[in-house]
């Protein structure tokens, strides 16, 4: 998570997390070809539990960032912002 401390210390207001699927399956362009390398790691419960962490860790130390999850699915659910279409960055 050092890069979300980086775009923390850098006085961001809002942070969008993209592309943070942790749910074990395979990448939407994996259908026609080989997908054993396109499988979440075994580790990640591990990872899960980690962004577990990031909210409590952001609402407390960075109280004016906002954490957008774009079109969640392995973080469904887990407090953040969730937005299902495109960001209007």
């Amino acid at each position: 998570f050092s890069a979300l401390q980086v775009a923390l210390y850098t006085g961001v207001d809002e942070l969008y997390v993209v592309g943070c699927d942790v749910h074990g399956g395979y990448s939407a362009s994996a259908k026609n070809q080989d997908v054993s390398a396109a499988k979440v790691p075994q580790n990640a419960l591990r990872i899960l539990d980690s962004w577990k962490v990031v909210l409590p860790f952001v609402r407390r130390h960075y109280p004016c960032v906002t954490v957008t999850v774009v079109r969640p699915v392995g973080l469904r659910g887990m407090g953040f912002r969730e937005l299902e279409g495109d960001p209007d960055y």
